[in-house]
């Protein structure tokens, strides 16, 4: 009830400064607001099967806002809203993280909470204010840095592998990274393969973990036939766009065992998987930088601490 109130309290200001308008005051004020329940995602991938906590925010009171103090530079270019009244909305959506578990509630006191709209978003800051500390920190030149969220993509000499995660774990106590080293000139890098040539080029193979189950929505469920047939379209295009080192054979082979997997017909795997006609078909689309300053092949950090607790 506290944060309920606080949260229409703001949006009555936000209001009455003609900041926001009337449709939009009501839509983020709440007068039946619900604590979000905790629940756990099991890392099937970790050892000891550790939980991801989640807290669903969609019927918590809390805004949808996005901000972090240090890079107002950057933000107030897309807001009319002052800077105190913009740091006091974001500083409120972090405080009234909350939850029950077990009919105990709970106030989180460190970090976001994973679920909330705000968490992706003060994340990708983070990182970034980390990434940039950890290269300033740092005597290893890195020729090739690329992130995701807080995946990172790297190309170093490797003998200085270690120096390297060393700087990054004395960063911040909360965030600590481990270190995936290439094998064999392949690296996984989310659902991609790395594949090393021998004049350094990349080529790329759709990846998935050796622990999937290959399962997704099934045909024979009871989901609408649009929905059943944009998982498959979708899960066959980032097949073949993401393949650039295997033949459309053998990426087409890949589409068809896991289709039919989950209950596919193969007519209809056939029309789904059959529209390239060439090899051409399978280069990948142009697609925009990530948002980092700086990966080749040679290394992948990952921090589940960032994506469970900043």
């Amino acid at each position: 009830m506290v944060f309920q109130n606080q949260n229409n309290t703001i949006v009555k200001r936000l209001q009455d400064l003609k900041l926001i308008d009337p449709y939009h005051a009501s839509r983020l004020k709440t007068y039946k607001a619900v604590c979000p329940k905790i629940y756990g995602l099991p890392k099937a991938h970790k050892p000891g099967l550790p939980l991801r906590p989640v807290v669903p925010c969609m019927t918590a009171p809390t805004l949808m806002k996005q901000s972090i103090f240090k890079h107002w530079d950057e933000i107030k270019k897309h807001t009319a809203i002052c800077l105190d009244l913009f740091w006091e909305v974001t500083e409120f959506c972090i405080d009234a993280s909350y939850f029950v578990f077990e009919g105990t509630y709970y106030q989180q006191i460190f970090g976001t909470a994973m679920g909330s709209p705000l968490s992706p978003i003060i994340a990708e800051y983070v990182m970034e204010d980390l990434l940039d500390d950890a290269v300033a920190a740092t005597t290893v030149v890195i020729p090739y840095l690329k992130k995701y969220v807080d995946d990172l993509f790297l190309a170093l000499p490797v003998e200085k592998i270690e120096e390297v995660l060393n700087v990054l774990n004395q960063q911040n106590t909360n965030i600590q990274f481990t270190v995936e080293k290439e094998e064999n000139c392949r690296l996984p890098f989310l659902d991609l393969l790395l594949v090393r040539q021998e004049d350094r080029t990349i080529k790329t193979e759709w990846y998935r973990k050796a622990i999937s189950s290959g399962r997704f929505l099934n045909y024979h469920s009871g989901h609408p036939m649009s929905l059943k047939m944009n998982v498959a379209f979708n899960f066959a295009k980032r097949v073949l766009r993401f393949s650039t080192n295997l033949s459309l054979k053998k990426a087409k082979s890949i589409i068809f065992g896991l289709l039919r997997t989950n209950d596919y017909p193969s007519n209809i795997i056939n029309r789904i998987s059959g529209s390239p006609t060439d090899e051409t078909a399978m280069k990948p689309e142009p697609r925009p930088e990530p948002r980092s300053t700086r990966g080749t092949y040679t290394a992948e950090f990952t921090s589940s601490a960032a994506r469970a607790t900043t």
